[in-house]
């Protein structure tokens, strides 16, 4: 017989399924509630139960059970549960894509090999390595702050608002908006005179008070005390306003009184010209003028004080005169 044909198939007695103790081949679809036993070919839809045996091939959809024994790669989107019992991983170190180790967990802590970088860094650093703790490099690797036990070595150019602390060492230029505190100890200042951008000491503080060197302008000058004006000898008679106000002059020969660095006009300059007069005749340049155009009458072997006041440049000198002292 090649052929059944049969809706339903029942053992002998009708009351359960039939047995094929030598096997059955069958092809097309088997449709059954359970399947017991060893299952070859493909299998379409879901299993519901145990399997128990070895299955070949891929397996699509969830597979459940006590225990599932894979012989080949097993490829998921995801593991879950307890994976320490799983041989060929390294639960103490992580590897980069070339297998080697890159963090390997110690007892003592972690061992990093390459470069760690991190947005911060927290913790005791003291047993770091490569790291100069004294030291502040720029980017080219040139120390800018080196600390000492006196304080810290500064090189090139530091620009703050304010300095404090026990002690700054600084080579190079230090530059700030100000500076406050006690500069008794600085070297290199001198503060007893203030000078121009020229390096010329302009005031200059003397026990005796202070002296100015040039000309000062100011609106207003309140004094109380004297008033003292070196005496100034006039190297010839033309006399050099811009050293002084107090001249004196030996007359010897025939001489010319004239004037020479005279303030600018608008200025007023006045002089005294203190005069031995041993011998010769004293003439006066044509700038100057005498009460009544009239100069006045001196005789040889005195000394005689002349005034001179001038308002616009010496082109004008107005002269007064006294005369003829004998000592």
């Amino acid at each position: 017989m090649s052929r059944i044909r049969a809706n339903n198939f029942t053992d002998k007695a009708g009351t359960g399924a039939p047995t094929f103790p030598h096997g059955a081949v069958v092809t097309g679809v088997v449709t059954a509630t359970s399947f017991s036993g060893t299952l070859s070919g493909n299998v379409t839809g879901n299993v519901t139960g145990n399997v128990t045996g070895n299955v070949t091939g891929n397996v699509a959809g969830n597979v459940t059970g006590a225990g599932i024994n894979v012989t080949g790669v097993v490829t998921a989107t995801s593991f879950v549960g307890d994976g320490s019992a799983l041989t060929g991983i390294d639960a103490t170190a992580l590897k980069d894509t070339n297998g080697s180790v890159v963090i390997q967990a110690e007892e003592s802590g972690a061992i990093i090999t390459g470069v760690v970088t991190a947005t911060s860094f927290s913790g005791d650093g003291s047993a770091l390595t490569g790291i100069d703790a004294t030291a502040l490099k720029d980017t080219n690797g040139s120390v800018v702050i080196q600390a000492e036990e006196s304080g810290a070595i500064i090189t090139g150019v530091v620009t703050a608002t304010s300095f404090s602390g026990a002690g700054i060492n600084v080579t190079g230029v230090v530059t700030a908006t100000s500076f406050s505190g006690d500069g008794s100890a600085l070297t290199g200042i001198d503060a007893t005179a203030l000078k121009d951008s020229d390096g010329n000491v302009k005031i200059q503080a003397e026990s005796s008070g202070v002296v100015i060197s040039g000309v000062t302008t100011t609106t207003d000058i309140n004094f109380d005390g004297k008033i003292t004006q070196t005496v100034q000898t006039a190297a010839s008679s033309t006399i050099d306003c811009s050293v002084g106000n107090y001249f004196t002059l030996t007359v010897n020969g025939a001489t010319t009184v004239s004037f020479t660095n005279v303030p600018s006009s608008g200025t007023s300059y006045s002089c005294v010209i203190e005069v031995l007069h041993t011998s010769g005749t004293i003439s006066w340049h044509s700038s100057i003028k005498w009460p009544n155009d009239s100069a006045p009458s001196i005789t040889t072997g005195k000394t005689h004080l002349f005034i001179f006041v001038t308002d616009n440049g010496g082109t004008r000198w107005r002269g007064a005169a006294q005369v003829n002292y004998t000592t």
